[in-house]
């Protein structure tokens, strides 16, 4: 049974608050003992707090403004906007989202290998049509996993020998799913970062 896309919101929020208490509890706070002068000694628990909250505007709909961040966090708005343009923290925020995205559609037990993990995610890109009589919230909400889960998917592809005819369909859905958020003029500004990753992606399949 593929993913119920439509009670994404709280389904997901549950999942998201599980996920981000288990990353701060388990992670180790760095400590400059033992490294060698010169090399990073890694990210403090604020900031590696800070990755985890850039990871929950990726999912959710409801995002909190950086200067709310930056307050919860303990730290000035031009630190916390300092953070966000290093390369190390969007790498970071890059895995988080790339676990979180393979937990929570992960592929029923009965489905085994990289391949059939893809055709999974496929299926489940194709069925997630958003649906025009939904709340704005839904809507964004659904547009927000589609986007996880194209990422999630371009990264499998990239990794794996995947025969031509499944490369050939995720282009197909990539590319009508591009022309939908082109479409809603709403969404058009707010993803133009998703629809130009969703079109290179295209662009990456075909070389």
């Amino acid at each position: 049974m593929l993913p119920t896309f439509h009670k994404l919101p709280t389904l997901s929020e549950e999942r998201l608050a599980r996920f981000i208490s288990h990353k701060v509890t388990s992670y180790v706070e760095p400590t400059k003992k033992g490294t060698p002068k010169g090399d990073p000694v890694g990210f403090s628990l604020t900031k590696y707090k800070a990755t985890l909250y850039a990871l929950r505007e990726r999912v959710l709909p409801d995002t909190l403004a950086l200067v709310i961040q930056a307050k919860k966090l303990g730290v000035s708005y031009g630190v916390l906007r300092k953070w966000r343009s290093e390369q190390k923290f969007k790498e970071i925020v890059s895995q988080h989202v790339d676990e979180f995205t393979r937990l929570y559609l992960r592929p029923p037990f009965m489905l085994k290998g990289r391949e059939a993990s893809i055709r999974y995610r496929l299926d489940a890109l194709r069925e997630a049509t958003v649906d025009e009589t939904a709340s704005e919230r839904t809507k964004e909400t659904l547009r927000k996993r589609m986007i996880l889960v194209h990422d999630n998917l371009r990264s499998a592809l990239a990794k794996s020998d995947v025969n031509s005819k499944t490369v050939r369909e995720y282009q197909i859905v990539a590319l009508d799913q591009a022309i939908e958020l082109l479409k809603d003029r709403r969404a058009t500004q707010k993803h133009r970062k998703a629809i130009i990753d969703l079109l290179s992606g295209i662009r990456e399949t075909l070389e």
